[in-house]
């Protein structure tokens, strides 16, 4: 039986059939220090089988991941990798700035040994000294849920550069930022000078928090979360529901 839906309704239609459409996390790592530490943060946040992982810069086609069904991607360039993942970003930089600015949330984290990292006017710079230790900012405390302070050999060796950025850690050793992030269009994107976790002293805790928070990023534009889109639905059977009593009488 098909049921036509009053042209007020469509726009919710529209948005059920989006959220229907949504794929999961996408993370892309080449193994920094032949760890997949990667690897484990996603699962931990996202969940065992709940992402797509991708682990060579060179086969990836950007459109299959930056396209309007994708919401989150974290691009890992630690290592000696940082030069793979920069030459990615001038490559598709056109098509990644346009994913970001419809709404997608991009975690870009490079803890490099040669190369910085260059994405819409913002650097990680390997060149300045790497830092032990790390303090989150006030904006970094209420974003993160992990110690305010952590040290590691090393926490970070990028550290990130630009303006306009709203800075949530920054290195003891220079005072620069180390994690940053902002607003772009409609999306988010966040850099980090991180280091893989096996290096932070507290753990996992931190990459974790930065990963968590900058995919939540993509839920100011997106569309309802299950429950909303449940109850939603709900309305719309009461609508149509009553707009055929309404007929009857």
């Amino acid at each position: 039986m098909n049921i036509r839906l009053p042209s007020r309704l469509a726009p919710l239609a529209l948005m059920c059939s989006a959220f229907a459409s949504h794929a999961a996390p996408v993370l892309v790592t080449q193994n920094p220090w032949s760890q997949n530490r990667d690897v484990t943060h996603f699962t931990q946040v996202f969940g065992a089988d709940n992402y797509s992982l991708l682990t060579s810069y060179a086969s990836v086609t950007a459109g299959a991941i930056f396209n309007a069904t994708n919401r989150f991607v974290m691009l890992e360039g630690g290592a000696n990798t940082d030069a793979a993942l920069n030459g990615f970003l001038n490559s598709h930089a056109s098509a990644i700035t346009n994913w970001v600015n419809h709404g997608g949330a991009l975690l870009i984290q490079s803890a490099g040994w040669t190369s910085d990292v260059n994405f819409l006017g913002a650097t990680l710079d390997w060149g300045n000294s790497a830092n032990s230790c790390g303090t989150l900012t006030a904006d970094g405390v209420a974003a993160f849920t992990t110690g305010t302070r952590q040290c590691g050999s090393y926490l970070a060796h990028d550290v990130v550069l630009g303006l306009g950025m709203t800075t949530f850690m920054t290195g003891d050793t220079n005072g620069k930022a180390i994690v940053a992030g902002f607003e772009q269009g409609a999306g988010y994107v966040m850099l980090s000078g991180l280091t893989n976790s096996q290096f932070h002293y507290q753990g996992d805790s931190l990459i974790n928090s930065v990963i968590s928070f900058t995919a939540k990023q993509s839920d100011r534009n997106a569309v309802p979360e299950p429950t909303a889109l449940l109850l939603a639905g709900s309305g719309l059977l009461g609508l149509v529901l009553t707009s055929r009593r309404a007929r009857r009488a």
